[in-house]
């Protein structure tokens, strides 16, 4: 992609979707800039019908920053608060998807203040495992495909609204977007 460009994100999800249509929720997910793979009896098999799609949108990989056989969202956080804002960085990219996202990412964001002393506590320990499981829990968001028809499901009760849009792809419903208010106290 070239320098610069603006929406580089949704760009390479756009890529991503149209080069490996057909595998994406079946045999891999692309994630931002990854293309992830969930480790089964045929993990082997699905890496070459991902390359073959690759190859075939003569796309490349770069052997070294490829990562094989090895846990996704695997980040080992260290004292380093540049670490900390790649981390908030990228769960922040899916906060549309992860409920009351600013409370609970709020542990972390202290760190990167200027004057606050690196203190890795339980705390912030359960804060990262909890926006790392709200990336890769149920209801995994889907990119939505705009050829498709979308459908919208609502609730509320007296003290909170929700919406899902969603898609049926494969006749199955897909979430591609949520959003959920609650009422002020």
């Amino acid at each position: 992609m070239p320098f610069g460009l603006i929406n580089a994100p949704s760009t390479f999800a756009k890529l991503m979707n149209d080069t490996l249509a057909g595998l994406i929720g079946q045999v891999c997910f692309a994630y931002l800039d990854d293309i992830v793979f969930s480790k089964t009896e045929k993990h082997i098999s699905n890496l070459r019908l991902v390359f073959d799609k690759l190859r075939a949108a003569n796309l490349k990989l770069k052997p070294e920053n490829c990562n094989f056989m090895s846990n996704y969202l695997g980040h080992e956080i260290s004292k380093d608060v540049k670490e900390i804002r790649q981390f908030i960085g990228l769960v922040g990219y899916y906060r549309r998807f992860i409920p009351s996202f600013s409370k609970i990412v709020q542990p972390l964001t202290e760190l990167t203040k200027k004057d606050i002393s690196f203190e890795w506590n339980e705390l912030r320990e359960n804060t990262f495992a909890e926006l790392r499981k709200a990336l890769c829990d149920k209801p995994v968001v889907k990119c939505p495909d705009i050829s498709l028809p979308f459908f919208v499901t609502c609730g509320s009760s007296g003290t909170a609204m929700g919406a899902v849009l969603s898609q049926k792809i494969n006749c199955s419903e897909h979430p591609t977007y949520y959003i959920y208010f609650t009422a002020p106290q």
